[in-house]
C-alpha cells in the first residue's frame, strides 16, 4: 500500500495556542522532534487555508500533503496568507509520456502500449520525446519559477537558523530536482533539512484507523468526548 500523508505542521512551543484552536474533528500529534502535526478531516481539501485562517493568525503553519507514488506539496500559511508554495509531482514526465502516446495513438495508446506491450508504439514515443524534451524541461523549471531566497527565508518563521536556510536554498532548486529526475531526492532531502524524516504514514484517516499508534497530545480529551 503506498503512504499517504497529508498534515499541518507547527513548532513545539505554539501547542497551547494550537490546542485552543482545535475541533472535535481534529489530533493533535507529537512527532517527537521540534514539531507537532496538526491532522484534520479537511487536510487534503482546498479549503484547507479557510479552516486555519483563525488559527494562522497566531502561529505560522506548514501545510504538507505527500503522496508516495504521486507527488509532494507543501505551503507555508500565516496571518491568512500563503507565503511559500512547492508543489512536485513525481508522475510529471510519465505524464508527458502519455500525453505524447495520446497525441500520436489516441484512445488506443493505453491497450497497445501497456497490455499488448507493442514495440513500435514505445519507439515512436520516445522519438517525439525526445525530439519535444524542452516541452519536459519547462515544465521542470516551471515548478521553480515563483521560488526566491526571499521566500525560502520565510521558513525562519519556524525558528530555522540561517546555516539550514542556505540548506534549502540549495535543495530547493532544479539541481537537486534532477538528481533523480524524479523529484523524490529533493523532497528527501527538504524534509530531512527541516528534522520532518517522521512525517509519514500520518494523517486524520490513519489517526482515527489506529489512534494506539501515534503519540496524541489531545488523546484525553478525545476520550472524553467519545
Amino acid at each position: 500500500m503506498s503512504e499517504f500523508s497529508s498534515g499541518t505542521v507547527v513548532k513545539l512551543q505554539n501547542k497551547d495556542k494550537v490546542l485552543a484552536n482545535l475541533t472535535e474533528q481534529e489530533y493533535l500529534i507529537d512527532l517527537q522532534n521540534s514539531w507537532l502535526c496538526k491532522v484534520s478531516v479537511h487536510d487534503m481539501n482546498d479549503n484547507y487555508m479557510e479552516i486555519n485562517r483563525n488559527l494562522s493568525n497566531e502561529v505560522p503553519l506548514l501545510h504538507i500533503i505527500h503522496a508516495e507514488d504521486h507527488g509532494f506539496y507543501c505551503c507555508i500559511y500565516y496571518q491568512q496568507k500563503p507565503l511559500f508554495t512547492l508543489a512536485i509531482s513525481y508522475e510529471l514526465e510519465g505524464n508527458f509520456d502519455m500525453q505524447i502516446g495520446n497525441e500520436l495513438y489516441g484512445d488506443d495508446y493505453a491497450e497497445r502500449a501497456y497490455i499488448k506491450r507493442e514495440k513500435e508504439i514505445f519507439q515512436k514515443v520516445s522519438e517525439e520525446k525526445k525530439r519535444r524534451s524542452h516541452e519536459l524541461e519547462a515544465q521542470k523549471k516551471n515548478i521553480f519559477t515563483e521560488i526566491d531566497k526571499d521566500r525560502i527565508n520565510q521558513f525562519t518563521l519556524f525558528d530555522i537558523g540561517e546555516e539550514d536556510i542556505q540548506k534549502l536554498q540549495k535543495i530547493i532548486t532544479m539541481e537537486t530536482y534532477e538528481k533523480d529526475g524524479w523529484g523524490r531526492q529533493l523532497v528527501n532531502e527538504f524534509l530531512d533539512a527541516l528534522n520532518l524524516n517522521e512525517f509519514e504514514w500520518i494523517s486524520f484517516h490513519y489517526v482515527c484507523k489506529d489512534p494506539e499508534h501515534f503519540n496524541i497530545i489531545n488523546r484525553q480529551l478525545k476520550n472524553k468526548l467519545n
